[in-house]
């Protein structure tokens, strides 16, 4: 599952993000805009309760409107994450979505799921 964070929204990289996805191949499968609410945006995260950064990371999804959408394609998440890059944008390869888009490690444009289990929890999340 890839989010479009409200980042990527406010700033206008929507048409951006989704066409480099789409050029890998990748075929979109289910795709809708919400406004996240604290009890959605808890289950989101619950693998990252413990982390330091938590709140901050809960404070750029808050009553904020996001894209969320699932892919179809072959090795998915191996391919999503390799195109979304490092959560430093200043760390990732140039290639990436999160350096050529991103404004700093918390201000980032994208969350891909990093792998099955986890694309399967976040579609839950977002998609019930």
């Amino acid at each position: 599952m890839i989010a479009i964070k409200p980042e990527g929204l406010f700033r206008g990289c929507v048409g951006d993000i989704l066409r480099i996805i789409e050029n890998t191949g990748s075929r979109l499968f289910l795709m809708k805009i919400v406004v996240a609410d604290n009890s959605t945006v808890a289950q989101h995260l619950i693998h990252k309760k413990d982390k330091p950064y938590y709140k901050l990371l809960v404070d750029t999804y808050i009553n904020k409107p996001m894209l969320v959408s699932v892919w179809e394609g072959a090795h998915i998440n191996n391919m999503l994450n390799k195109h979304k890059g490092k959560a430093a944008p200043a760390k990732g390869d140039a290639a990436c979505l999160r350096f050529m888009l991103s404004i700093s490690k918390y201000r980032n444009c994208i969350h891909c799921s990093e792998s099955n289990d986890e694309a399967q929890h976040d579609i839950g999340v977002w998609f019930n």
